[in-house]
Parts: C-alpha cells; structure tokens; sequence
C-alpha cells in the first residue's frame, strides 16, 4: 500500500508541473526555403534561397520544399514591421 502511495503522490506532482514548453526552433538557416522531413523524421534545413535550389537538393528523397517559417515568426513576434494601411 506503502508504494502504491507515493507512485500516486508523484503522478500528480508530475501532472500539475507538467512538462515545460520547448523553446527551440524546428528550423535551421536563414534561406527563405527550407527542405522539409518527413513526420518526425528531424528540424528543417532552411539554407536554399529560390524554391527551384531546394527542389535540386531534395530531389530522390523523403524530403520535401516549403516557404520558410522564419518571416511569419518575426512578423509574430514584432522583429519586423508590416506594411501600414493608415493613410
């Protein structure tokens, strides 16, 4: 009874802390294309600079291409200001 007390105690500690949020990008590079794994198959390699540059690399592969996520994120975050509509 003695374990099946403290194995329940230190469930529910685990559940209210819970676990903590990553912070790490998923993507690497500043190109505005990235190459893209497949599900759970590693981070993005975000170093090709036109669609047609990553296409060549990932050609053959698991891989695929997408518009890199860096701008959306800045934008997000505030890093960049967008076009005004106040005229």
């Amino acid at each position: 009874m003695r374990i099946v007390t403290i194995g329940l105690v230190t469930l529910m500690i685990a559940a209210v802390g819970g676990p903590l949020p990553a912070h790490a990008q998923y993507w690497q590079g500043k190109g505005s294309w990235c190459s893209v794994p497949p599900v759970g198959g590693g981070s993005w390699s975000c170093s090709y600079y036109s669609q047609q540059q990553c296409l060549a690399s990932v050609s053959g592969g698991s891989r695929t291409c997408s518009p890199s996520p860096a701008a959306e994120w800045d934008r997000r975050e505030g890093k960049t200001k967008g076009k005004s509509s106040n005229r």
